[in-house]
């Protein structure tokens, strides 16, 4: 008994040495972001740990520079995906990028908001054999995100989509050239598709067809200043932080394991220090020795939130996985989960991109 008790409080001196919160939310994407601020704005104490930097440049905040970020290497992570084609006419090895600051890949995505067709939806629902991963219910948090913003002003814009900046095309320059060429693609698209958005064709509930068009993208251009900047979590992030206690923010803090009492999550160990994952170029250049392993715990839950790559990794260094693949790699089976890792569908987008003969 006198045993039992003296290492109960040596446990305890060791886990009162680390911080604890009511929520961890890994990653500050935009998901991450808003589940740790709704947490902190309902009142529980929030950690929200992001392997980044807060970090804010022109490279950021310009719209139409997210290409230029995808080499910033101050927020970079480089992924490669490997198809496994065995075509020689494939390229393999193409680069994924991704991005490593509070806000994550909304610093450096292309800004387009596009409602899933209703056959992506379906899919989830037969893999899972989940209901809830059905349309209906993504279309009521999709509903009430526009609620937070004041009746269109154009009358042509849809209810739907009114959050989301649906204006003409507006050029970053102001030369005259630019303009008129701006112009002349607004009337062309204009003629085809009158004023309709991707989106109006992809209304919840009805898409169901291909189509192909030419269209304007709803995107997350924030015109309300001036000059227009790049919309996204990481302002959210900041404002709340400047307000609200309950909310605490850790950058450059690099979560590796998922700590597991049984099935439960309790809580997270994380490396301290900027540029400590692979996929950073910065890291790969530096080389630096990786620093002692720190932990933090939650009394309620743990949100993982790490992006499409990082959420399964951090899972599987945490034992939930496949178990055979998990032994494979030297870590013990926790929660023999096949599924994670694995069916992630994607699609590389490529830019189509005019060369003229002269400046203009």
């Amino acid at each position: 008994m006198i045993y039992k008790l003296i290492f109960s409080a040596i446990l305890c001196l060791v886990k009162c040495d680390d911080e604890v919160f009511d929520y961890i939310v890994v990653g500050s994407g935009p998901g991450g972001s808003i589940a740790a601020l709704e947490l902190a704005r309902r009142g529980f104490t929030t950690l929200l740990i992001e392997a980044g930097s807060n970090i804010s440049n022109n490279n950021i905040t310009t719209p139409g520079l997210g290409t230029r970020t995808w080499d910033d290497e101050s927020i970079a992570w480089n992924f490669r995906v490997d198809y496994n084609d065995h075509s020689p006419d494939k390229r393999k090895n193409v680069l994924y990028p991704r991005a490593s600051a509070i806000g994550g890949c909304a610093n450096h995505n292309g800004m387009a908001n596009l409602f899933p067709r209703a056959h992506g939806f379906d899919r989830l629902v037969e893999a899972t054999g989940d209901p809830s991963f059905g349309e209906s219910t993504f279309a009521k948090y999709f509903e009430s995100i526009l609620l937070d913003s004041p009746p269109p002003t154009d009358p042509k814009i849809d209810r739907r989509f009114l959050t989301l900046s649906t204006d003409k095309l507006s050029g970053v320059k102001e030369d005259p050239k630019d303009k008129y060429i701006g112009k002349a693609i607004e009337e062309a698209v204009a003629h085809e598709t009158a004023h309709q958005t991707a989106n109006d064709k992809l209304a919840i509930g009805t898409a169901e067809n291909e189509f192909e068009s030419h269209y304007f993208i709803p995107n997350n251009i924030d015109r309300k200043v001036t000059p227009p900047v790049r919309r996204g979590p990481r302002r959210a992030v900041n404002e709340e932080l400047a307000k609200n206690p309950k909310l605490t923010v850790w950058t450059e803090s690099l979560v590796t394991k998922i700590i597991l009492e049984g099935n439960v999550a309790k809580g997270v160990e994380y490396m301290p220090g900027a540029h400590l994952y692979r996929a950073s170029p910065v890291a790969r250049r530096e080389n630096k020795a990786a620093p002692a392993i720190k932990k933090v715990y939650a009394r309620k839950e743990i949100v993982v939130s790490g992006g499409t790559f990082n959420t399964p990794q951090i899972m599987m260094l945490s034992g939930i996985g496949d178990s055979n693949e998990l032994k494979a790699l030297g870590i013990e089976p926790k929660v023999h989960l096949p599924g994670v890792g694995k069916n992630l569908r994607d699609h590389i987008e490529v830019g189509v991109i005019w060369e003229l003969n002269s400046d203009y």
